[in-house]
């Protein structure tokens, strides 16, 4: 079980070369100005279940900014559904990953509703 939050100054975040943001889901993240966002995330390893190679989470996070001004856009919630499974054998070194994301913002202010499903299929070398 993990907590987050954090807060943005008047300016967006960059980064343009790896990832530095406190809060880093499937489709949103920290980096909007005068930003404030909370998160907790549930994480679970099915190994003492007897399934040794999977495990999963489930992640929600607020985003909040503000509602007029320069740096007005729409608040928005993520939900993020994670199911990975190892692969073994011959394919020790392969791994599967379903995830699933729930996003809602503030329609009002520009925001849309909407879902995001990825299959990511690992091989590490």
């Amino acid at each position: 079980l993990s907590f987050y939050y954090g807060a943005n100054g008047a300016d967006n975040l960059s980064a343009p070369f790896g990832n530095s943001k406190i809060i880093s889901m499937q489709v949103l993240e920290l980096d909007r100005a005068d930003e404030d966002a909370l998160g907790i995330k549930l994480g679970y390893d099915f190994g003492s279940l007897g399934v040794d190679k999977l495990s999963a989470y489930l992640f929600y996070a607020r985003f909040d900014t503000p509602d007029s001004g320069n740096n007005a856009s729409p608040d928005a919630t993520e939900i993020d559904f994670d199911l990975q499974y190892d692969l073994g054998g011959w394919f020790e070194l392969c791994s599967i990953r379903l995830r699933h994301a729930i996003i809602n913002q503030d329609e009002d202010v520009g925001g849309e509703d909407f879902t995001d499903s990825r299959v990511y299929l690992l091989y590490k070398f």
